[in-house]
């Protein structure tokens, strides 16, 4: 299939860049050449096409490239696709669904590496504050602070508000890193829940 290629030269294109390319049913990726470079999102990204979609992201030292969200929704991988984050922060992804930052379909996948994710959230009736994943996650090697999940009806769902960075009912292969300040309010499992 057709490959196409976001290579982000200017911040403010970020947005449309990642809306364009989360679109594109074929394999794409979206690459920041800029370790310490900020991308404000300005709109939600929300439902993924398939095939891989990759984000590359670039570390030097402590400075790693980010997508600040902005207080908009992330990825949600649907339809056999499969997302694969790499060397990049994700921040202030909020949501009124599951997943702020990404939602894994049963028939989707991801694979993330040296990711960190901070001040995520979401007021999903299950929740998953950063990750819903009800697919499967190869690897996640990522690092999780101070991220939040609270059910949109104060946690009297059987699930609801659960699993301050992540909410897992699929399977996560491996899994590494730090998670601090993670919180699942009214509800269970601060960093991880497993259904």
């Amino acid at each position: 299939s057709k490959t196409a290629t976001g290579e982000v030269t200017d911040a403010y294109l970020a947005n449309d860049t990642l809306v364009a390319l989360a679109r594109l049913n074929s394999n794409r990726s979206f690459t920041s050449n800029y370790a310490g470079e900020v991308y404000t999102m300005t709109a939600d990204v929300d439902e993924t096409a398939g095939n891989t979609f990759t984000i590359n992201g670039k570390i030097d030292g402590d400075l790693i490239s980010t997508i600040d969200a902005d207080g908009h929704k992330m990825f949600d991988m649907q339809n056999g696709g499969t997302i694969v984050l790499n060397d990049v922060k994700i921040e202030n992804a909020m949501s009124d669904s599951n997943g702020a930052v990404l939602h894994v379909g049963e028939d989707a996948s991801a694979i993330i590496n040296n990711v960190t994710f901070s001040n995520n959230g979401t007021t999903g009736k299950l929740g998953g504050g950063v990750l819903f994943n009800e697919g499967v996650i190869g690897s996640c090697l990522a690092d999780f602070y101070g991220n939040l999940t609270t059910s949109a009806d104060g946690g009297s769902n059987s699930y609801g508000g659960n699993g301050g960075a992540i909410l897992n009912a699929g399977t996560i292969t491996t899994m590494q890193g730090v998670f601090e300040s993670n919180t699942a309010s009214n509800a269970y499992g601060g960093g991880i829940m497993n259904l």
